[in-house]
């Protein structure tokens, strides 16, 4: 019990010592340079370390106790035992509440469709409007001068009888005001445009953080499920965070993966096949995870040792809100409640990613046009760019593999005290990808602490202030091979550096 004390007392010390220190930067090392880094003063796993401790302990503290009770020991003395446990709960809780990990910064660009309207050509006034994966369309207005239905609106699609439109002709943009197509009446029926499928899936991918306030209490599902009253309570004194991505597997099957504070890692297979897991908390359970028709996500765990079995469906309220809805059963409990998750902003799609393409069906002959145009252009083939490197996610520097830097931290003026402070810290870093409507990229890179450090891929430089080598100039791009290049100088101190990733 002492050396846990000592343990606890000197975590304390040396998290005062390291923050009287200024916010220090790093510079990671590669095979080809060096490319600057902020390095965060307090490692976020110190107090969560201490506090698994002490739940792996707490059988042991509880042993002790039913010993007090049933020995010939006098009750003062169980009691002050017990306050002694509290003490130390409490003790070692104190300085892991600070240790909140703040989400990365996403930015969420989604231009709006275009409205459909009318407009004029060729003395007519014609209807105009797109559909998803169409191109634009135009169709003259048919008598009560509405539009014409048989191309309805960017969000439906269908056919119309050829009676209800005297005119029942359509030009594409860039061939003309004349009547090119006209649909005939062919069974009795304009020409329909078919609409593309709309993506239905949810995105989940991002750093989500619980929202305590907005959620049920479930303690007592974690006390049917066998976790014991210590670990309850660490639990609930935790901020639970979670760094979920998606990636499709070398079978085509969609994968989820959530990796925790902690860097404890669960990935599910979404083809709604069960598979059995090892579970830190509940042991080997089994899990089965599918998406639905409307793009929710659906988990089912079961533990045959214990006797309990969970459902939840994961649904986005909004981009910035996921609600897990879960449905437990167990022998002693039955009950539904709910969970809920934020993130700062919802990840961009991939502007570059294709639309499936629908091509409007042609039931009718060709008529003379005032002036004969082309009535078909050749399809633009797009050749697919190579792949770029993506930055973006939850990094780790990996000290035995990376080179020794020191010296180079001495050459730019960083202390002995903060350079030897800054070889014992374990960096992270939450690397996001951002994306403009000019098509520029931003890299923003945040440390444990929350510091930010971000880079304009245009190759512009720019005067930044950093908090331990103050006024640098810096400038970042692409290569042509997709890597990132990152320039930064000192005028002050007089050096430059280059870095590759």
């Amino acid at each position: 019990m002492g050396l846990i004390i000592n343990a606890v007392k000197t975590a304390r010390a040396e998290r005062k010592r390291k923050e009287q220190l200024p916010p220090q930067k790093i510079l990671k090392t590669t095979s080809s340079g060096i490319v600057p880094n902020v390095a965060p003063p307090v490692s976020p796993g110190e107090g969560r370390e201490l506090l698994l401790t002490f739940a792996k302990i707490s059988p042991v503290l509880v042993l002790i106790d039913q010993v007090l009770a049933y020995s010939n020991f006098p009750s003062k003395t169980r009691t002050f035992y017990q306050i002694f446990c509290l003490l130390l709960f409490l003790f070692i809780l104190s300085p892991a509440g600070e240790l909140i990990w703040k989400p990365a910064v996403r930015k969420l660009v989604a231009p709006p469709a275009p409205p459909p309207a009318v407009v004029s050509g060729s003395g007519e006034k014609f209807w105009e409007g797109s559909a998803p994966g169409v191109k634009t369309i135009r169709a003259p207005l048919g008598s009560g001068n509405e539009a014409h239905p048989a191309f309805g609106t960017p969000e439906t699609s269908g056919v119309v009888r050829a009676s209800h439109v005297p005119d029942a002709s359509y030009v594409i943009p860039g061939t003309g005001g004349g009547a090119i197509m006209a649909a005939g009446p062919v069974g009795g029926r304009a020409p329909a445009v078919s609409r593309a499928p709309k993506k239905t899936r949810m995105n989940f991918e991002g750093l989500w953080t619980f929202d305590t306030s907005r959620s049920d209490d479930y303690t007592d599902v974690l006390a049917a499920q066998g976790v014991s009253w210590v670990v309850r309570k660490v639990i609930a004194g935790l901020q639970l965070t979670y760094d979920v991505s998606i990636f499709t597997g070398p079978d085509g099957v969609e994968h989820i993966e959530s990796i925790n504070a902690k860097g404890a890692k669960q990935v599910f297979a979404l083809d709604g096949v069960e598979r059995q897991d090892t579970d830190q908390l509940f042991g080997v359970i089994s899990c089965m995870a599918e998406r639905d028709v409307e793009g929710r996500v659906r988990v089912f765990a079961k533990s045959a040792k214990n006797g309990w079995k969970n459902s939840a469906t994961w649904t986005l309220e909004s981009p910035t809100v996921m609600v897990r809805r879960m449905q437990f059963e167990s022998k002693s409990l039955t009950k539904s409640f709910q969970m809920v998750f934020t993130r700062e902003s919802a990840p961009i799609e991939d502007p570059d990613e294709p639309e499936p393409e629908t091509i409007p069906p042609v039931f009718a002959a060709f008529t003379p046009s005032p002036a004969p145009r082309k009535i078909n252009k050749p399809r633009k083939v797009k050749i697919a760019a190579p792949p770029r490197p993506n930055f973006s996610g939850f990094w780790t520097i990996d000290a035995p593999r990376s080179d020794d830097y020191s010296d180079v931290l001495a050459a730019q003026g960083v202390s002995w005290v903060v350079r030897k402070a800054i070889a014992v810290l374990k960096l992270t870093f939450d690397v996001t990808t951002t994306r403009d409507a000019a098509g520029v990229e931003t890299i923003v890179s945040i440390n444990a602490k929350g510091t930010k450090q971000t880079f304009v891929l245009d190759g512009r430089p720019r005067e930044e202030a950093d908090p331990l080598f103050g006024a640098i100039d810096v400038s970042a791009e692409r290569t042509p091979e997709g890597n990132i290049r990152i320039v930064a100088a000192s005028r002050k101190n007089g050096w430059k550096v280059c870095g590759f990733a």
